[in-house]
């Protein structure tokens, strides 16, 4: 209740001003021509009645309309740019259309409507606030209109940079224990981190209360005792003044205090006799303040959208009064067919780019008038700004974006985070830099360097640049100096001086290149550089008001030394860095991404706004750490009530202005991007109470279907293959081909004949292949050393498998292992252990390795196929044979049940791909075809002899580690299996690799092809011959 006494403390002041007066525009007609007929008309009717009859001084007049004299100040910078645009357009016609009706019957109007049309403008000041400010300093230096006091000298306000540090400064060397209501505990760490994030929430605290012309000081002062808060912001305003103490140490007025001094003592520019507020229904307490001592001695006016007949609907300074907005109904004329319910982002997306789509092939130009676009929801600009170029519509943000994320602060980022730690990750990402490779290698071997890189890491999980250099085996000289190069460039970065340290790595990327400003692409880069250069400057400025950064031992401990000190120092330069705004040229003819801001300057006729839900508007605040609502009130800040009446009051005004032939059309959605459930804004739900249930049921209901582009679903490419009746076959085809055909006849030819693979250079771990290799590895160790041929000792043979599993992994990833691998290592270990065990019973029993990686060739039909028997074992008594094939997989494998299995439902296959034991029984088809063929391969080498085959299973269940064998292995399944392996031999000779089989969801979530292949393998590939592959290259 204390900020609506303020309140009306206010409006009776205002009104006791006889400079301030309050103007209304209609909502009949837009805004921003009723804005361009104001300003210019009564400066038109100025000089006339100046100048009185003399028709030369009259048309003098024409040829230079003066509104220089006016300040506007305008919301935000957009109003600003499209009322400066309107006046520029506009203005000489308009002139000359009031001129012209002036002079009828005179023989000199259409003399005098031609000079109309050449008159020059002299536009008036249109600035922000913000802007503003800054003006009254430049103002006041030099002279001006009085706007307080008098003038003061030139005030040097403290950078965002050295507010930030100036807060860590205080934060690092304060004693927490005085200060036990805002740190009623240590941190874990109290380090630079910590003070940066803490000082972060500070400034935005202090620039929240500066609207209000606040500190945390004021703050405290105003608070009584018994407030429940009194010690916490107390202990907030003492911290405050040791930061502002620090700030002034260097000569520094933070912002709260520049921003009092330029609006009590500030100046307005020079020849300025009148000031216009322009729709502006929320202005900060500050700026009321100040209106109040310009109202003094100049006009000022106050101009609100809102028709006459709205007068008591707001104050005197032509805010909206929450009272009479809380409980107004929304007035929109055909709500059932102008609000829209949609699912998500991207249909609101596609809806606008649709809307534009339609506006351009009727030949109208939605950027010159006839749509305006509004967009309340972020998620939405990046799907819209495809849509739109789909439909060739090009388009513009007026609010421009920020730096983070463009070519250079990728850069600059990807070099910070190789400064602090040369892990492979973050290595590889500094050398995917485009500019980076160029720097390398020029413009070629970039490529190679990077496949190898990826090939390399694959094989072995470096974890840093040392362990991947030891590993680099390329005879590439290019690319172990471009290692060696990036090294140099980290203890480059790595040196004291941070800032000189950074622009020489720059420097030495970009040497020798050259940037032609008439090229965009180059006059971006180069405008980047100077703003990185600016912030390095801002950064380093900043630094002497924080010793930790400074290289002040009493505070080394908080930043970890010189060398972190310097990562901090860079961490707040590309901060700073991706926080400036870039803003880029208007395409001709592009539609306008506007914000909700920016909607009641648009005079489109037809507006469409998107984003209407919950939280985006009315804008709201909850769960704030230092300002809860009830503080708010009670400090005259911006509420959650006051946000909501002037949100109200903007769509009112959308809906309002665009009656009869114009148009507002509203969408919503039910999910956010990331599925998270919306609601649909409550100024949607503000109507007659017995309308509010069909109101509530009409805005919940599920969003329609979106007919036609829903079902136009179409594939973007196909994986143009090589014809695989030109493709030459490889000379040797390995044995688990078999398998892969049997599987996937085109998997087996993406795999085995094009030789096609995917590289996994993001993976943390070994995969199932890389596991058992290694695993393989310390078994054959085990199988060629001949001390253990008959071991019985369990113990011998742990022993001698664990310090082959060493060597392995050493060979494989040297000897500094992450925790993954760790991990996998141990598995591996016990998975050998438990081996070890079950070895040395079957020694016990007789056995004894025969032959370990065993290489075979055997000629299948045309083809010749290539295989590595893990192990052959032999019984010492009976000269039996046992042929094992080790598998590492998670569990234990019977290897019936993977060579045979159920025939698929509805598969048609040729009678060599079955097997059935018995009339009467289902038949089962071939899915591997590995231990038939070594089976085969055995007994032809040894003859006459008992053969068995089987699998010695390492799971990670140890418990089943066990030899598993075949038992019922029959002449009829050899003979079947070979049948199977001649079919499969003849087929992949007659290149049948189609068609592919269709995995289910959860079997593609382990297809190495699957990123391949968009709704169906078949659908993705398409054959050319090499006549089409050429046109297409």
């Amino acid at each position: 209740m204390e900020a609506v006494g303020e309140l009306r403390q206010r409006e009776a002041m205002a009104a006791s001003q006889t400079g301030l007066r309050l103007r209304f525009f209609t909502w009949e007609k837009p805004l921003l021509g009723q804005a361009v007929e104001y300003l210019t008309a009564s400066a038109l009717a100025q000089r006339a009645s100046a100048v009185g009859g003399n028709e030369v001084a009259r048309l003098s007049v024409l040829r230079a309309l003066d509104l220089s004299a006016q300040l506007v100040v305008v919301p935000t910078q957009q109003a600003g740019r499209r009322l400066r645009e309107a006046l520029a357009a506009g203005a000489a016609a308009q002139r000359a259309t009031r001129l012209q009706v002036s002079a009828s019957g005179e023989p000199a109007a259409a003399a005098t409507y031609a000079a109309a049309s050449r008159t020059a403008l002299f536009p008036p000041l249109v600035l922000t606030f913000d802007a503003l400010l800054e003006v009254l300093g430049e103002a006041g230096a030099g002279g001006g209109a009085v706007a307080g006091a008098g003038a003061s000298a030139q005030i040097q306000h403290a950078s965002p940079s050295q507010v930030l540090l100036a807060w860590v400064d205080v934060l690092l060397s304060a004693e927490l224990e005085a200060f036990r209501a805002v740190f009623p505990g240590d941190p874990p760490a109290r380090n630079f981190s910590w003070a940066r994030g803490m000082a972060e929430q500070l400034a935005s605290l202090q620039d929240e209360l500066r609207e209000n012309g606040l500190g945390l000081v004021e703050v405290a002062a105003r608070l009584e005792p018994d407030f429940p808060e009194f010690a916490r912001w107390q202990e907030l305003a003492e911290l405050e003044r040791r930061q502002c103490a620090r700030l002034a140490d260097f000569g520094l007025a933070g912002p709260l205090e520049a921003q009092r001094e330029l609006l009590a003592q500030g100046r307005l520019p020079a020849g300025i006799e009148r000031v216009v507020v322009l729709a502006w229904p929320d202005p900060r307490p500050m700026v009321l303040g100040f209106l109040e001592r310009v109202a003094q001695v100049l006009p000022v006016e106050i101009c609100v959208y809102a028709a006459e007949s709205e007068r008591d609907h707001f104050d005197g300074w032509g805010r909206p009064i929450p009272e009479k907005w809380a409980a107004r109904e929304l007035q929109l004329p055909d709500f059932a067919a102008r609000v829209r319910v949609c699912a998500d982002p991207h249909e609101q997306a596609e809806r606008l780019a649709d809307t534009a789509a339609l506006y351009t092939r009727e030949g109208a130009n939605a950027a010159q008038g006839s749509l305006a676009l509004g967009v309340l929801d972020a998620e939405i600009l990046r799907p819209l700004e495809t849509a739109l170029r789909e439909r060739g519509v090009p388009s513009f943000n007026p609010t421009g974006s920020d730096r983070r994320g463009d070519r250079l602060h990728q850069l600059l980022c990807a070099l910070a985070a190789f400064a602090r730690e040369d892990s492979f990750q973050n290595l590889a990402r500094l050398a995917r830099q485009p500019d980076v490779l160029l720097a390398l290698f020029g413009a070629t071997e970039g490529t190679r360097f990077l496949a190898e890189l990826d090939g390399v890491y694959e094989r072995h999980l470096p974890p840093d640049l040392s362990a991947l250099r030891a590993k680099w085996r390329s005879v590439d000289r290019a690319g172990t100096a471009a290692l060696k190069r990036l090294g140099e460039w980290r203890e480059v970065l790595r040196r004291g001086d941070f800032s000189a340290a950074g622009q020489a790595v720059l420097a030495q990327i970009f040497q020798g290149r050259s940037f032609d400003l008439s090229v965009p692409e180059d006059a971006e880069w180069v405008a980047a550089a100077e703003v990185w250069a600016a912030c390095l400057r801002e950064v380093a400025e900043a630094v002497r008001l924080c010793p930790a950064l400074g290289g002040d031992e009493r505070f080394a401990s908080a930043v970890g030394g010189e060398r972190e000190g310097g990562e901090a120092f860079l961490a707040l330069a590309i901060e700073c860095y991706a926080r400036k705004r870039v803003f880029g040229e208007k395409p001709a003819g592009a539609v306008e991404l506007q914000g909700w801001l920016e909607l009641i300057w648009a005079d489109a006729p037809h507006l469409v706004v998107a984003g209407l839900n919950e939280g985006k508007v009315p804008a709201s605040v909850s769960g704030d750490l230092f300002l809860p609502e009830s503080l708010r009130a009670k400090l005259g800040l911006k509420t959650n009530v006051q946000r909501f009446a002037v949100d109200a009051y903007y769509l009112q005004s959308l809906a309002a202005s665009r009656v009869g032939a114009a148009r507002l059309d509203v969408l919503f959605g039910r999910v956010s991007a990331k599925g998270d459930p919306l609601k649909p804004s409550r100024l949607l739900l503000r109507c007659e109470e017995e309308d509010l249930p069909q109101r509530v049921q009409f805005l919940f209901r599920e969003p329609p279907p979106r007919g036609g582009a829903a079902l136009a679903w179409s594939r973007a490419w196909t994986l143009q293959l090589p014809d695989p009746s030109e493709v030459e076959l490889p000379l040797h085809l390995p044995v688990t081909g078999l398998r892969a055909w049997l599987a996937c006849p085109l998997r087996f030819y993406l795999s085995r004949v094009l030789k096609l693979r995917p590289v996994d250079a993001a993976k943390v771990e070994m995969d199932a292949r890389d596991f058992g290799t290694l695993c393989h590895a310390a078994l054959e160790a085990m199988g060629r050393e001949e001390a253990l041929r008959g071991c019985t000792d369990a113990l011998r043979l742990q022993r001698f498998l664990r310090e082959a599993l060493d060597a392995a992994v050493a060979r494989q990833f040297g000897r500094r292992l992450s925790v993954p691998l760790r991990v996998q290592v141990e598995s591996a270990r016990q998975r050998l252990d438990a081996l070890a065990v079950e070895q040395a019973r079957l020694h016990a029993e007789g056995w004894r390795i025969k032959r370990v990686e065993w290489e075979f060739e055997l000629p299948i039909g045309e083809l010749v196929f290539r295989g590595k028997i893990d192990r052959i074992d032999e019984h010492e008594a009976s000269g039996a044979l046992r042929v094992i094939d080790y598998k590492t997989s998670d569990t234990a494998e019977s290897p019936e049940r993977v060579h045979l299995v159920s025939l698929p439902k509805g598969a048609e296959l040729p009678a060599w791909r079955l097997f059935q034991a018995e009339e009467g029984k289902k038949p089962r088809a071939w899915a591997d075809l590995q231990l038939p063929i070594y089976e085969r391969v055995c007994a032809g080498e040894f003859s006459g002899r008992p053969l068995r085959c089987g699998y010695f299973n390492l799971p990670r269940a140890v418990a089943d580690t066990a030899l598993s064998l075949w038992e019922d292995y029959t002449q009829e399944l050899t003979a079947s299996a070979w049948g199977c392996a001649v079919g499969v031999a003849a087929a992949i000779a007659r290149r049948e690799f189609w068609p592919p089989r269709e995995l289910k969801p959860w079997e593609a979530r382990r297809d190495e092809f699957a990123t391949l292949f968009q709704r169906g393998a078949a659908d993705s590939i398409s054959f050319a011959r090499k006549g089409e592959e050429a046109a297409a290259l």
